[in-house]
C-alpha cells in the first residue's frame, strides 16, 4: 500500500470509528427517549387511578399493585403535601436517601431517592385523594441490558467486520509490496536471484543481467515506483583499469553480486561499467549504500590479479518524486558519473530538482 493511501485508510478508520460511537450514542439516546416517555405516561395513568380513591383501612388499589409488577419500576413514594409520607416502596433499600423511611418524621415535600442518572430517571405528578392534595412519586429504569445489549452488539459486529476488513488490506498490500520488490523470481543453479524473463530473453553477462535487458526493466520500475508513490535511484558504476575483454572483471561483477544481491537489478553496461537499480530508495540512501560498497570493494580489489590499480567511480540520480523516464535518469547517472571522475569520493550523485523539471517539461511543451 502506497503512503498516500496509508493516510486515506487510516483517516477512513478514524471516521469509521468516530461514526460508529456516534450511532451507538444515538441508538441508545432514542431509546432512552422512548423509556422516559412510557414511563411518563405510567406514572400520568397510576396517579389518575389513585385520584379516583383510596382507602387506606384497606388493601392497596391494584393501580399500584399494577405499578410494583413492572419491572421498570424502582420505586413508588405517595404523600401529601400538608402532612407528609402515606406510602413508601422501593426493591431494594440503595433506592432510599436517609429519611425517607415511615415514621421518620418526614417534613412535607418530595422523598429522596438515589437513582443512576444514565440508567433511571426519578418522576413525580401532583393528583387529589380524597380531596386531598397529594404528590406521587416513582423511579423508573429506562435502560436496562435488554435494551443496550443488541446495540452493544451491533456495534461491536460493526467493528470486527471492519477489523477483518483491515486484515485483508493488510495481507493484499503485503503481498502486492512483495510482489513490487520481485516476487516473480526463481532461483538459478548458483542460488543467486534471477528473472526469468530479462536472462531468457537477452542471456546475462559474467552473471548479470545483459545491457539489452535494461531499458524494459527501467521503464517497469519506473512505472512500478510511481504507481506506489516510491522513490526509485539508478547507479552506474565504472571499474577504471577492467575490461569485459578481460577475465579480471568477472572479479568486479562478483564482488557487486555479493554485496547487492539482487542481481535482476544489475545490468552490464559499456565496456567497464555496471549499472544498478535502487527500487524504493532515495538518492541519500542510495550514496550511502555505495560508500558502503566502496569499502567492500577497497577490501577484496587487493586479492584481484593487478586489483590495485583498479579504482572504482560511481555516478547515481533518483526519481524524486517525478514522473521521469528510463533514458533520462539514465544519462542523469552518467552526468554524475562523469562529475565522479574529479570528486576525491569517486561517488557523486546527481540532485534533481522537481520544480525545475517540470518547468523543464513545461517548456518543452
Amino acid at each position: 500500500m502506497s503512503e498516500r493511501a496509508l493516510r486515506w485508510y487510516l483517516a477512513f478508520s478514524v471516521a469509521f470509528f468516530v461514526g460508529v460511537a456516534a450511532v451507538l450514542v444515538v441508538r441508545v439516546t432514542v431509546v432512552r427517549g422512548e423509556n422516559v416517555r412510557r414511563a411518563e405516561s405510567d406514572l400520568e395513568t397510576l396517579a389518575a387511578a389513585l385520584a379516583d380513591g383510596w382507602n387506606r383501612t384497606e388493601d392497596l388499589p391494584d393501580a399500584l399493585e399494577r405499578a410494583k409488577a413492572n419491572h421498570t419500576v424502582r420505586a413508588i413514594s405517595v404523600f401529601r403535601t400538608n402532612t407528609g409520607l402515606d406510602y413508601l416502596w422501593a426493591r431494594s433499600s440503595a433506592y432510599l436517601s436517609p429519611g425517607t423511611a415511615p415514621g421518620d418524621g418526614l417534613l412535607p415535600g418530595t422523598p429522596a431517592f438515589t437513582i443512576d442518572q444514565l440508567t433511571e430517571i426519578e418522576l413525580s405528578r401532583a393528583t387529589a385523594i380524597d380531596g386531598e392534595p397529594h404528590v406521587v412519586a416513582a423511579v423508573y429504569r429506562v435502560l436496562d441490558r435488554s435494551a443496550t445489549f443488541p446495540l452493544l452488539r451491533d456495534s461491536l459486529v460493526a467493528l470486527l467486520s471492519f477489523a477483518l476488513l483491515t486484515v485483508v488490506v493488510a495481507i493484499v498490500s503485503l503481498a502486492g509490496t512483495q510482489t513490487a520488490q520481485g516476487t516473480d523470481r526463481v532461483k538459478d543453479d548458483g542460488g543467486r536471484t534471477a528473472l526469468p524473463s530479462d536472462k531468457t530473453a537477452a542471456g546475462c553477462v559474467d552473471g548479470v543481467s545483459a545491457e539489452t535487458s535494461l531499458p524494459r526493466k527501467l521503464t517497469l520500475e519506473l512505472e512500478r515506483s510511481a504507481f506506489n508513490e516510491q522513490d526509485f535511484s539508478v547507479a552506474v558504476l565504472e571499474f577504471s583499469g577492467l575490461s569485459r575483454r578481460e577475465n579480471d572483471f568477472s572479479a568486479a561483477t562478483d564482488s557487486v553480486l555479493d554485496f547487492f544481491t539482487f542481481e535482476d537489478m544489475i545490468f552490464a553496461f559499456g565496456e567497464n561499467q555496471l549499472v544498478v537499480l535502487f527500487p524504493g530508495s532515495g538518492l541519500a540512501d542510495t550514496l550511502s549504500s555505495l560508500e558502503r560498497y566502496q569499502r567492500h570493494f577497497w577490501q577484496q580489489r587487493s586479492a584481484w590479479d593487478g586489483g590495485g590499480e583498479v579504482e572504482l567511480f560511481a555516478g547515481a540520480s533518483s526519481r524524486n518524486g517525478r514522473l521521469v523516464d528510463g533514458p533520462r535518469i539514465l544519462h542523469e547517472s552518467e552526468a554524475a558519473l562523469r562529475e565522479s571522475y574529479e570528486s576525491s569520493g569517486h561517488i557523486v550523485g546527481f540532485d534533481p530538482d522537481p520544480d525545475r523539471f517540470r518547468s523543464f517539461l513545461t517548456a518543452e511543451v
